[in-house]
Order: structure tokens, then C-alpha cells, then sequence
């Protein structure tokens, strides 16, 4: 683009002959400064015909003015509005319960003012109809059972959609709080599972958002029941040699007798088992010898439970192409059956564009939910492609994923809040006798009653710590020990040796918060 911006007129890359069409240009920018810092280049040299693709950018009054390019331009909007998107209801799993909690439409707001104000917004009403399942959309027109008002349903789910919009926008307090309470019971009540695992999607794919897919892969396939694994170790190691014998002795080596755990693959009429060079993971999951021979031992177990990952960097080949080949699954096609991959774990990278037409759940796991932009947050609820479930880890997340910056704002103004608790807490940790167990005992309860991380936590102790190098700010209670200067150090070196001096006073508390290096980074 610069290139073009610079050429001569009579070049044929200069910026007159070229169209930029640009894809989903605000993707990572909320979270990269690098990217941020690209997408700023590209905008800035703009040829003069440019194509800005998103289904989340905002509305172009609204953006900021180095989105609209070098020179005065016409700006022209071609929108779709989202009526036809796929059902998405919305759940929060709940681990100390284990759980899984439906949130209507309603269910996510606050009160009646909060959403009053959100109904005011030009796109989330329309993008909050998709989270309406059925029930709700006949509660809303006002349809009961048989013989009810069936003749208010006619034409497609946009039309539908259409007709229910300006009765869900318009809403009383009165039906508010009634379809409110109304759909937090029966089919909208918490629901038990058995671990996470339990809450997957038992005939589609699922797709697990997450920081780190290949760790949490694992987990989802069992690692943590060690004795449970190292079954599934032997199993695996008696395919390998079984393969390697079958190579060896003849092409016609009878099938070896099935075991009672792989009946399921007789059912299937799985007649691969026993070929030269083929080993079969799972029914209708196949992987050549080679590959398992180079592939790690845990891996081939994650896959032989039906879990693929997929990140930006470090996924193993075979890994990859089973995990594209999964993507390509159509349901329609299996029957019934479960796909041969039904667990798709990824990161930031294929929020944008991966497109699996058998995903039906969706789970959002904390850790990546809660760096997310809304538009982010938009793009991973579009990887739904039919009717299906949305999961996330928080109630939270699950509000910025609907809500957008209102709710981010809220979020912005309970950090602000946490931050004064623990910074009160190390204020009066700093008389008297150190007990650094306890200390740790009390923020750790503090942050689990604001449902906030033991890296945050950190974080806040570190930076209350050197906030005592400063005056005392306004509003301290009158009980709380007073260790802040009157006056700020008057030269580089004496404020050096006093946030040296606050810093080491305080480091074991930071330190056994602090243990782990994923948390270090996060703070």
C-alpha cells in the first residue's frame, strides 16, 4: 500500500488501478498492538477504491477518523441485517456446581433500565433475537399449547424474527420481569452434568475457545485420571504393535479378536482394523502407521477420544489434517452417528473464518473470553453454523459477548472497585507482625468472592505496594496504618530506594501469589 500511495501516475500499482479489499480488518486489533499498528498502515494508504469486509466493524460515523483513509472519500454501506443467523442459547457452566445454567434474553440483564438502554442501540436488539429459542418466541406472541394463536407464525425464522423484534424491544416492566423469572424455570433451570465433558455436544462438533489448545485438549480427554490414561496407553500400544506384527507376518493376518470396549467398532462394521498399516483411533478415525510411529503417545490418546486442536503455531502435522478433515464434517451424512472428531479446541487464530458446518456448542473458556472485544466475542458466537448452544465460563463474559461496551464499562468499574479492596488490604497488612500464610489466605478469599484471578490479585499487591511511595490519597478509612510520606522523594535516586525498599517488604506475598509463570505473565 505504501508502495502504491507513492507510485508515479503511469505505474500500473499506482494506488488509481488498485482495489484493496481488506477482510475482517479489525481482527486483533483490540488485542496487538502490532496489529493495531498494521491495519493503522494499510488505512493510512488507502488506494482509492477499498473494500472494508466485517460483520462487526462499526458504524462508520462512529470510527475513529484513521479508519477513513488519506484523501476525502464517498463512503458507501452495504449491510445484511442478521435475521436469518442461527439459534444460539446462551449458557454459563458453573464448576463448583458443576452445572449448566441457561441465560435467556432477559436473564442476562440486570434490570428493566439496563435494558431499556441497550434497546436503545442501533445493532445488539436485533443480534439479541438469535439467543430467543423457541419457547420463548411463542411466550412473547403470546402462543399457549394447542389451539393456541398458531396463525401469528407464518414465513421464515427472518420473518419470524421480524414479527417478535418490536414486541422483545418494547417490553413493560411488568413483562419484563414476569417472561424474566418465567424463563429462568423449567427448561431455563441449571441443569447437572457430569464435568465439563458432560456438557459437549453428544451428535455435532463442539469448539473450545481457549489460550492454550493443546493443554486443554488433554484435559478434555482425561489426562488428569492418570490410571484411567495409562489404560488407554496399553490400548493404544497393543494397536501399534499389532499394526507393526501385521506388517511384518502377511497382508492376510485374520483380525485380531475384538475386546469388549471395541464393540462399538464391530457395530460400526469398522473392517479396517488389522489392515497393513492402518490403525483405526476410533470408528471412522484412521491414522497410517508412520504417523502414529512419529506422532507422541498422548496424542494419539486425545485423538482416539474424538479431540483435535488447532493454534497459531506448534500443531503437529497429523494433528492439523485430522483437525481440517473435521472441519469438512457434515451431519447430515453421519446418520446419527457422532462425527469421528466431535471436540475442536482452538485459540484466537480461528475465531475468525474457521467454518465447520457441524458445530452446534460453542465454550468459551475465561482465560481467552475475557481479553476478547465484543466484536471478537460476535465473530466466536458466528462460528455457530445451525442451531445450537453458546457456553461460557462467566456470567461476565457472557454479558460483553451480547451486551457490548456497556457491559465492558460495568466490568471496567468492578476492576476499578477490586483494585481499592486489595489495595486497602496490603494497606493494613503493612503493621505490625508479617504473616504471609494468612496475608495469602485473605486475598486469595478476596479474590474468590469477586471472582477475580490470583495473577490480578498479584498484580494489584504490586502496584498498591508502590503506591506507598506516594502521599496519601483521599478517602483512606481513619483506622488504616499510615506508612505514605507527606511528600513525594524529592530526587530519582531517594524514590528509587523507596519503591526498592516497599517492593521488597511486600515480596513474598507477591511471590507465593505468583507461583507459576503463566500467572507472572498474566500480571
Amino acid at each position: 500500500m505504501k508502495a502504491a500511495a507513492t507510485a508515479a501516475p503511469g505505474s500500473f500499482y499506482h494506488k488509481n488501478n488498485l482495489l484493496l479489499y481488506f477482510d475482517e480488518p479489525n481482527m486483533g486489533i483490540h488485542l496487538d498492538p502490532n496489529v493495531l499498528g498494521v491495519v493503522s498502515v494499510i488505512q493510512a494508504h488507502m488506494p482509492i477504491a477499498a473494500v472494508l469486509a466485517s460483520a462487526t466493524l462499526g458504524p462508520w460515523e462512529g470510527l475513529e477518523q484513521w479508519w477513513r483513509g488519506p484523501d476525502p472519500a464517498r463512503q458507501i454501506t452495504i449491510s445484511l441485517e442478521p435475521y436469518d443467523l442461527p439459534m444460539s442459547t446462551l449458557h454459563v457452566w458453573n464448576a463448583e456446581k458443576q452445572t449448566v445454567s441457561p441465560v435467556s434474553p432477559l436473564g442476562m440483564f440486570n434490570n428493566h433500565a439496563e435494558f431499556l438502554r441497550v434497546m436503545k442501540d442501533d445493532r445488539l436488539p436485533l443480534l439479541l433475537l438469535r439467543h430467543l429459542s423457541c419457547r420463548q418466541g411463542n411466550d412473547l406472541m403470546g402462543i399457549k399449547g394447542p389451539g393456541g394463536a398458531w396463525d401469528k407464525i407464518q414465513g421464515d425464522v427472518k420473518s419470524l424474527r421480524k414479527t417478535v423484534e418490536p414486541i422483545f424491544k418494547n417490553l413493560s416492566y411488568a413483562d419484563f420481569t414476569r417472561l424474566r423469572a418465567q424463563w429462568a424455570t423449567g427448561e431455563g433451570a441449571p441443569t447437572k452434568v457430569d464435568g465439563i465433558r458432560g456438557a459437549l455436544s453428544k451428535e455435532g462438533v463442539t469448539m473450545v475457545g481457549c489460550i492454550d489448545p493443546r493443554k486443554v485438549a488433554m484435559d478434555l480427554a482425561g489426562f488428569a485420571n492418570q490410571e484411567q490414561w495409562q489404560q488407554d496407553v496399553h490400548k493404544i500400544n497393543a494397536k501399534l504393535k499389532e499394526a507393526e506384527r501385521g506388517m511384518k507376518e502377511s497382508a492376510k493376518a485374520e483380525k485380531r479378536a475384538k475386546k469388549k470396549d471395541e464393540e462399538e467398532e464391530a457395530q460400526m462394521g469398522d473392517d479396517t482394523e488389522g489392515q497393513i498399516g492402518l490403525i483405526t483411533l476410533r470408528p471412522m478415525l484412521k491414522i497410517s502407521l508412520a504417523e502414529a510411529v512419529d506422532a507422541d503417545i498422548d496424542t494419539l490418546i486425545m485423538l482416539s477420544k474424538g479431540i483435535a486442536y488447532a493454534c497459531g503455531s506448534g500443531t503437529e502435522p497429523m494433528v492439523k489434517r485430522l483437525y481440517n478433515q473435521a472441519l469438512l464434517t457434515v451431519p447430515d451424512s453421519l446418520q446419527g452417528r457422532a462425527p469421528p472428531l466431535n471436540v475442536l479446541v482452538v485459540d484466537y487464530s480461528s475465531i475468525y473464518g474457521t467454518d465447520c458446518p457441524a458445530v452446534d456448542t460453542l465454550l468459551l473458556q475465561e482465560d481467552l473470553g475475557r481479553l476478547l472485544a465484543w466484536e471478537d466475542l460476535q465473530q466466536f458466537l458466528g462460528r455457530l453454523r445451525r442451531d445450537g448452544t453458546a457456553i461460557f465460563y462467566s456470567l461476565r463474559t457472557l454479558r460483553r459477548s451480547t451486551l457490548g461496551q456497556s457491559a465492558e464499562d460495568e466490568e471496567n468499574k468492578a476492576e476499578e472497585d477490586y483494585q481499592k479492596d486489595v489495595e486497602l488490604a496490603v494497606l493494613k497488612m503493612q503493621s505490625g507482625g508479617r504473616d504471609t500464610a494468612a496475608e495469602v489466605a485473605t486475598l486469595t478469599k478476596l479474590a474468590e468472592d469477586k471472582g477475580r484471578s490470583l495473577a490480578e490479585t498479584g498484580a494489584f499487591v504490586l502496584t498498591s505496594a508502590m503506591s506507598f511511595v506516594l502521599p496519601a490519597p483521599n478517602g483512606l478509612p481513619a483506622d488504616a496504618p499510615k506508612i505514605h510520606p507527606a511528600e513525594m522523594a524529592g530526587t530519582d535516586k531517594e524514590l528509587l530506594a523507596a519503591l526498592t525498599k516497599v517492593v521488597e517488604a511486600n515480596t513474598e506475598l507477591i511471590e507465593s501469589l505468583l507461583k507459576k509463570r503463566s500467572e507472572q505473565v498474566l500480571a
